[in-house]
């Protein structure tokens, strides 16, 4: 079965972005499936859902839901301040607080966005380690994986095998914006 998860981030941006009323992953949901109308295509799922909206949540691109069930999803402008935020700080490194999904994402757009050099996963797993300050065993591999395919399911990177190429933040921008404002979902 087709992986739906892109097709689900690009629903939630036109539609949810920068609403005001919280709604819970199963109204959410609800509303993906009505506007999902693609034929030939696998519809998309409630796990499709799910997933977009955790990483949504890991990047800080949708707020934490307040209650459990409920989420906003932050304006295409929020997550492009975001995306500009993350490229230009130079305190990653310093962040005391647990590694997680969310610092390989900082890492990634801090150190890699824009280059037009491709990297191996091996390569930018490294560059994390290294740049987090964090021993080798407390980094997951699955954590950058995790990322990189986050990146590459929502036009942010490209694979070419075992290299990636992260795609400059302005690009990632107008990618955000062109889903926003496109009248076909894919």
């Amino acid at each position: 079965m087709a992986n739906n998860v892109p097709k689900a981030f690009k629903i939630i941006i036109q539609h949810f972005s920068g609403k005001t009323l919280h709604q819970s992953q199963e109204e959410i949901y609800d509303r993906v499936k009505a506007l999902d109308q693609d034929e030939g295509s696998a519809p998309v799922t409630l796990d499709d859902v799910k997933r977009t909206l955790r990483y949504l949540n890991y990047f800080d691109l949708a707020e934490k839901p307040r209650p459990r069930c409920c989420w906003h999803i932050k304006s295409v402008n929020d997550m492009c301040t975001r995306l500009h935020a993350l490229g230009d700080n130079y305190n990653i490194g310093n962040d005391p607080q647990c590694l997680t999904v969310s610092i390989a994402f900082e890492i990634i757009i801090h150190h890699f966005c824009g280059d037009t050099v491709s990297r191996s996963t091996t390569d930018i797993e490294e560059r994390v380690k290294n740049v987090g300050g964090f021993p080798p065993d407390d980094l997951a591999d699955p954590l950058v994986s995790r990322t990189l395919r986050f990146l590459n399911h929502f036009g942010f990177a490209e694979e070419n095998g075992s290299d990636w190429c992260v795609k400059s933040v302005d690009d990632m921008c107008a990618r955000l914006r062109d889903i926003e404002t496109d009248e076909e979902i894919l």
